[in-house]
């Protein structure tokens, strides 16, 4: 039998005889994965409840746990409710001003847009409005654009392999929408055109204005309801920077689309 410690230090194992026995070493530590019997509990998703009580082998021991408190290895696997997965998303897709400018142009050009035209205030923390001559959308597609992975630009897993679209997965409308104070005004033709709006992940009823083909898409107070986030944006100067930095990759990608960024008022980019 090998002795690791004192063997290798008198130089009477081989390196040959040491990795064997490492490796034996490393078979005996492997642990057998738990084999489920007619005993174990059923698979199934549980909804989100926060009274549900704390798993107790005696019903008498059982009470009820705070919905913010967080016992380790005691809380039980819940589905996240729709608003929680919504601002999780958020922070993948949504980092800064620029990143919603940046969703939000490449929509207008999936849209088939000539001319867009992007407002800011404060470098987009109070104010982003992308406007857009695009093909617009029906009432149901509007409504439709604010559930997650809802998309008009693929149908099946195998469309993957021939997207010619800027974007695909319908995250970035209801990322936006659940952290900021979002409003999306879209019409197919000139007259009356779908208004919808949401609230911070809460949407608020439809509503009807008047205006041509296209759509506006207006994003106010980003970030209003996670001040984390907004905590560690940058300066105006380099969060307008970022935007248009966005906006003039787009410009020189697509020549035949005139994109203008206008911020308080002011022209920083065009072009035609």
């Amino acid at each position: 039998m090998i002795n690791l410690g004192e063997d290798c230090r008198a130089g009477r194992v081989t390196s040959l005889e040491r990795g064997r026995a490492i490796a034996s070493v490393r078979v005996n530590l492997v642990v057998a994965p738990a084999i489920p019997t007619s005993d174990s509990p059923s698979l199934e998703m549980r909804e989100y409840d926060p009274d549900l009580p704390s798993p107790s082998s005696d019903p008498a021991e059982t009470v009820r746990r705070p919905a913010a408190r967080h016992l380790p290895g005691g809380d039980p696997v819940l589905a996240l409710d729709p608003h929680t997965i919504n601002q999780i998303a958020a922070g993948e897709v949504v980092e800064r001003p620029a990143s919603v400018v940046k969703e939000l142009i490449e929509n207008a050009l999936d849209a088939g847009a000539t001319r867009i035209t992007v407002e800011l205030e404060e470098s987009g923390r109070r104010l982003i409005r992308v406007t857009d001559d695009g093909t617009g959308m029906s009432e149901l597609d509007a409504i439709a654009s604010l559930q997650r992975h809802a998309t008009s630009k693929i149908r099946a897993v195998e469309d993957l392999n021939q997207v010619a679209t800027l974007g695909f997965r319908g995250e970035a409308i209801p990322s936006i929408a659940s952290v900021s104070k979002f409003e999306i005004a879209t019409a197919e033709r000139d007259g009356r055109r779908t208004v919808v709006a949401v609230d911070g992940g809460t949407p608020e009823p439809v509503t009807y204005s008047s205006g041509p083909r296209g759509t506006v898409v207006t994003v106010r107070d980003l970030f209003f309801n996670v001040p984390a986030r907004r905590k560690f944006l940058r300066s105006d100067t380099t969060e307008l920077g970022q935007i248009l930095d966005h906006a003039s990759r787009y410009g020189i990608a697509y020549p035949d689309v005139a994109i203008r960024v206008l911020h308080k008022v002011n022209s920083e980019l065009e072009t035609e």
